[in-house]
């Protein structure tokens, strides 16, 4: 990627660290808002409903003041292109277009609504982003095939964002590409030299065929942008998370059934009231348990990076308990073939989370050692505490890491500098006071100045704050739900 080496060495550089879980919802609300997930209600690509016990997917109905909203109001052109966490799209001072959690492409997706239509006469293949024509499960078998399938993806997007900047100048601009997430998922063991999957002639394949093809398009759509904007500017590269290898799953959901901390109905199978029997996607059948709510003690849902817990008890000695309990076996829980300690701290969710959406968080977020993530769903047919991640079994193969990177590159940027110390909270305030739109005293951000050789904080003022109404109650149909999760299945995040 010569083009991002380029920038690297003429601007400064360093990690960005992402939210706690480096999960994509969180991570990128927590981008446009420079709030915690606490403010914004995201944690995760679903949230856990303590009243009803059901699942609920996340949408930006519950962001306020994105950075898109703030330089608006400002008088900027903005433009957004497949960031996530910007479904449902609303009112912008420009042009947006949605990411992930959309549900299809029948959907309202752009803004102003009218470009839809215009977005496709001009690249016709545009869609929201998807894997159905090459499943994951094949990805491993086929790897030059996912790869073109993936590239494929990358052009599709920066043809969108080439269009785009030719139709109008905008002040703030942004595309974001969730192929190389993908990708990293899948073949990361076959790329990193470390890992028993690692594949010289694969690794080389991809970087040829993938990499320098987005490189390249990176290229392409900084020059476009130079082409008609008419002054300097600057350039930012971000990625919400970084990655790594994903070595073995603990099933965390099951231990909690096993240990009698979560029930589930035990009547006999041939009553059809022990188990729920759902087919997914008419490819395998999968056990699901119906839970009884009144005799258990701990929930946990969702796989990824981190576990989550809820404790239901209300009485506090008997919360407590339970709680010291489930503290004991975490702490000192070791991977039994290494030896090695799996959980890295245990955040209660006060500890780290903040606003109005903090009754939405789990009581516990649990942050495993590096290599390792907690699979809080219950299934009927697992049999094991541990379960290794195998190539050709599980699509991640590699997982995310919490820090990211970051690069800014353009006139008055310090030249090769190393940033240190910069979080995905930062973004926002920094762009922000580039833009001379002005930070809100509740974002939680810091401006980067000392990226840059004149320092910002001359330019820091105070807009008016101007809030959304509340998040209304029903944003997903239940069609759109089912579109969501098969989204999600098909990228390996839910079972």
């Amino acid at each position: 990627m010569p083009y991002l080496k380029e920038m690297m060495v003429q601007g400064s550089c360093g990690p960005l660290l992402s939210t706690i879980p480096p999960k994509t919802p969180a991570a990128w609300s927590a981008f446009q808002t420079s709030k915690n997930p606490g403010a914004n209600g995201i944690f995760d690509f679903s949230w856990w409903d303590r009243q009803s016990h059901e699942t609920r997917y996340v949408s930006a109905a519950s962001l306020r003041d994105t950075i898109w909203d703030l330089a608006g109001r400002a008088g900027k052109r903005i433009c957004a292109i497949n960031v996530p966490m910007t479904y449902p799209p609303k009112p912008v001072e420009g042009v947006l277009v949605t990411g992930i959690m959309t549900p299809s492409m029948e959907s309202e997706w752009a803004y102003p609504s009218s470009l839809k239509e215009e977005l496709l006469r001009a690249v016709p293949h545009y869609h929201i982003f998807n894997i159905e024509n090459i499943p994951t499960k094949t990805a491993h078998k086929f790897p030059s095939r996912f790869i073109d399938r993936m590239t494929e993806v990358v052009e599709n997007r920066a043809q969108a964002a080439v269009f785009l900047i030719q139709r109008e100048a905008f002040d703030l601009f942004m595309v974001h590409f969730q192929a190389s997430d993908v990708i990293q998922h899948a073949f990361w063991g076959f790329m990193n030299p470390g890992h028993p999957d690692y594949n010289e002639t694969l690794c080389q394949t991809i970087f040829d065929r993938f990499y320098r093809r987005l490189d390249e398009k990176i290229r392409e759509i900084h020059d476009a942008f130079d082409r008609n904007a008419g002054c300097p500017f600057i350039t930012v590269v971000l990625s919400d998370h970084g990655f790594q290898s994903h070595l073995k799953r603990v099933n965390l959901g099951w231990w909690l059934v096993k240990e009698g901390l979560l029930k589930v109905r035990k009547i006999s199978l041939r009553r059809h009231l022990q188990y729920h029997i759902k087919r997914l996607a008419g490819r395998k059948m999968v056990l699901r348990a119906e839970f009884l709510w009144e005799q258990s003690r701990v929930y946990s849902f969702n796989r990824g990076n981190a576990g989550y817990l809820y404790f239901l008890e209300t009485e506090p000695k008997k919360r407590q308990a339970t709680q010291e309990h489930l503290r004991s076996f975490l702490e000192s829980l070791r991977d039994p073939d290494t030896g090695q300690q799996i959980v890295k701290k245990i955040h209660p969710r006060d500890s780290i989370y903040h606003g109005d959406y903090i009754d939405r968080m789990p009581d516990w977020i649990v942050e495993p050692t590096d290599g390792y993530s907690f699979t809080g769903d219950f299934l009927p047919q697992q049999t094991r505490l541990f379960e290794r991640v195998r190539c050709q079994k599980d699509f991640h193969i590699g997982m995310h890491h919490p820090e990211g990177i970051l690069i800014v590159y353009g006139p008055g940027v310090k030249q090769n500098y190393p940033i240190k110390g910069a979080s995905l909270l930062d973004l926002a305030p920094t762009l922000l006071t580039l833009l001379e739109a002005g930070v809100p005293k509740e974002m939680e951000g810091r401006i980067l100045s000392e990226l840059f050789i004149e320092s910002l904080e001359e330019r820091l003022f105070q807009p008016e704050t101007v809030h959304a109404d509340s998040e209304p109650k029903k944003v997903y149909s239940e069609e759109d739900v089912e579109k969501i999760q098969q989204r999600l299945r098909d990228l390996g995040y839910i079972e």
